[in-house]
């Protein structure tokens, strides 16, 4: 099927032909990409595309390379990769997913997103990026994790996450969302939800006081992530490498805020592209292209 229904330019992705069981079945064999593996990092496109932009080709390559003990998997919803009905099948999601919440949601493309990122954590355990998310040095060995997104109010980001699997925050987090999920909201079922069952399991009142860790799930602050908010995103463009290679010098990642600037052009000029080509040097070239 193909949604009918179109918000904030959002429209969701067409459904397989064939479902995916059917491929494996014609195949003989499981599919690789949907099979449970240890140290998995996981990208999402879920606008239904059937490709990739050089800068999401740039996270994959940064995080391959940094963490080459690690397997890097992207899921593309394309009508021609991910069968969404079997996906969801047999999930604590299935039901909310039947109900076509998400397909009358405000937001159903991120939406969408936030849905299918816990669930892969949920199903497989692992790491989720946001395909903006560029890598800057290996993920911390932590077997779980979350970063704070913007310490001056405190909330956390669901732009980095790394749990195991069966961990019991992700178990949280796709409880409340079969019953709390919001389509008139762009970030409860994302970064909001996230920070609701931590501080609920962390006991912690005031969102800019978070522990270290708590639950066994280390809790990271603004730099790890999210060192320069989208508020200053002007920096990529106008500011100098000297200073973007400062602000990030505690990260693991460069959250380069995609939706924020996807219409700005890199030039070779750009603070951005000269750090960008540092950290994926096979697809820097295309970069400027964009």
């Amino acid at each position: 099927w193909q949604a009918k229904h179109i918000w904030n330019s959002e429209v969701l992705p067409s459904s397989a032909d064939v479902p995916l069981g059917q491929l494996i079945i014609r195949a003989g064999q499981p599919v690789p990409e949907l099979l449970t593996r240890p140290h998995s990092i996981w990208f999402l496109e879920t606008s239904g595309r059937n490709q990739l932009s050089s800068r999401e080709l740039c996270a994959v390559e940064s995080a391959a390379m940094y963490n080459p003990n690690n397997t890097v998997y992207f899921l593309i919803t394309n009508q021609r990769y991910l069968h969404l009905e079997d996906f969801f099948a047999d999930s604590p999601l299935d039901d909310l997913w039947k109900t076509g919440s998400v397909h009358r949601s405000s937001w159903p493309v991120s939406h969408l997103s936030d849905l299918l990122r816990y669930l892969v954590l949920y199903k497989f355990g692992g790491t989720y990026l946001d395909t903006d998310s560029i890598s800057l040095r290996s993920l911390p060995e932590f077997p779980n994790f979350v970063g704070v997104e913007y310490s001056s109010i405190g909330s956390l980001g669901a732009g980095a996450l790394r749990f195991e699997k069966g961990h019991e925050i992700i178990k949280k987090i796709i409880e409340r969302l079969s019953t709390e999920f919001d389509g008139s909201q762009w970030g409860w079922n994302g970064p909001g939800l996230l920070s609701s069952v931590m501080q609920e399991s962390c006991h912690v009142t005031d969102l800019q006081s978070w522990p270290v860790s708590c639950s066994q799930v280390e809790i990271g602050e603004q730099d790890w992530f999210y060192a320069v908010n989208w508020r200053n995103v002007d920096l990529f463009f106008t500011g100098n490498l000297e200073y973007l290679e400062t602000a990030y010098r505690n990260s693991y990642i460069a959250h380069i805020w995609g939706s924020k600037i996807r219409s700005r052009r890199l030039t070779a000029e750009s603070p951005l592209f000269q750090l960008l080509r540092k950290h994926c040097p096979l697809t820097a070239s295309y970069l400027i292209d964009d």
